[in-house]
């Protein structure tokens, strides 16, 4: 399980030295490794205080126009044992800039898997916080055919994804 903080969490879709697949002289990996479908391999646990928030079956597609979508459940249990499970879909846009993956959220709709007005609610709130989310920036440790390894700098997590 990682652990990572609550919006970093929702920009992270895809994660130094030695890296696989260098482009022209310069340092880091080719933008264009990147394209395609990766999820991640781990469930995230999110520090959010009262709220234990896991996010998992996150998948990111990344496109060579440098936009990408985001896919992932949401599962928000409180302190009294009520969960509720969320469907998260974003679109970012992204730039690979040597080892520096920058994701710029666009828009996160957060969906309720349960139809009741708290759930709507709920929802409604995650979404209006995701879309006032900063860009999250990443170093990119790994990325090759089948891995990319990308490490928080702000909390030193890393978040690994497996090619689709």
């Amino acid at each position: 399980m990682i652990r990572s903080r609550f919006v970093s969490a929702f920009m992270i879709t895809g994660l130094g030295l030695g890296l696989i697949g260098c482009s022209d002289g310069g340092v880091g990996p080719k933008p264009s490794n990147l394209i395609g479908s990766w999820s991640m391999t781990e469930d995230v646990i999110i520090d959010s205080g009262a709220q234990d928030i896991t996010l998992n079956a996150v998948k990111v597609i990344y496109d060579a126009d440098g936009t990408s979508d985001y896919f992932a459940t949401m599962r928000v249990a409180d302190p009294v044992g009520s969960v509720s499970t969320f469907a998260l879909k974003g679109d970012v846009r992204w730039v690979l800039d040597e080892t520096i993956l920058t994701r710029t959220l666009e828009t996160m709709s957060v969906t309720a898997n349960q139809d009741s007005e708290e759930s709507r609610e709920l929802a409604a709130l995650y979404e209006q916080g995701l879309n006032a989310s900063p860009p999250a920036r990443f170093i990119v440790e790994q990325l090759d055919e089948i891995t990319l390894l990308l490490l928080d700098p702000e909390t030193g997590e890393k978040i690994r994804f497996t090619r689709d």
